[in-house]
């Protein structure tokens, strides 16, 4: 008998709708990697998706006025209904840039967590904390170096400059070089690093 799939929900970032072929879509070379080593979409009917508009930006919040999350939120409120079908062991994420955000405005338990390229906001902190108390595992991983979507989707959060790393304790923090925001979701040369990196046998736990 074949070894059960580990099944994940692929979460996109902003600006995720607009890319025909980006990794969390059914058709991507992301996708058709991940079939090759039994690790498959959980999909209900179809992907996962919300609005993937910009959200958080408010220059104002470095004198104190609250950024706007309501994208993330009404994200949020979309995944809990998607995936409350799903069992538990199922509720695999890999999730991209400011996808993590709606994640954390989720009021479900998850599996394992691996976030990519996400920017770390202190005004999300506090989800952040009742996130990993909800999740049994959580990998964040972010280039060693510039990545202006990562540094720019901090903006807003009422700091100036802030950790790109989560610095909460129990997450893992993988930090490599060359990786920019989304090559190892999108460019097959980084793919790779899946298995070597042991990324894979990290959601099968």
């Amino acid at each position: 008998m074949p070894p059960r799939p580990t099944f994940i929900i692929p979460i996109h970032g902003t600006w995720g709708l607009q890319n025909k072929r980006d990794w969390w879509k059914n058709e991507s070379n992301f996708n058709i990697f991940c079939r090759a080593y039994n690790v498959i979409y959980k999909y209900r009917l179809r992907p996962f998706y919300w609005s993937g508009d910009v959200d958080g930006v408010n220059l104002l919040s470095l004198f104190g006025l609250k950024a706007n999350h309501n994208d993330w939120i009404a994200g949020g409120f979309s995944l809990d209904s998607y995936a409350i079908g799903i069992p538990f062991e199922d509720r695999n994420l890999i999730v991209h840039s400011h996808g993590l955000q709606v994640v954390a405005y989720s009021t479900l338990e998850f599996n394992n967590i691996i976030s990519v390229g996400s920017p770390i906001r202190d005004d999300m902190m506090t989800n952040y904390i009742l996130l990993k108390s909800k999740v049994n595992n959580w990998i964040h991983i972010y280039n060693d170096g510039w990545d202006r979507f990562q540094i720019g989707g901090q903006i807003g959060d009422g700091r100036l400059f802030g950790s790109r790393a989560v610095d909460i304790p129990g997450v893992i923090n993988h930090k490599l070089k060359g990786i920019g925001h989304s090559k190892i979701l999108n460019d097959p040369k980084f793919f790779d690093l899946w298995v070597t990196q042991s990324w894979f046998d990290f959601l099968r736990q």
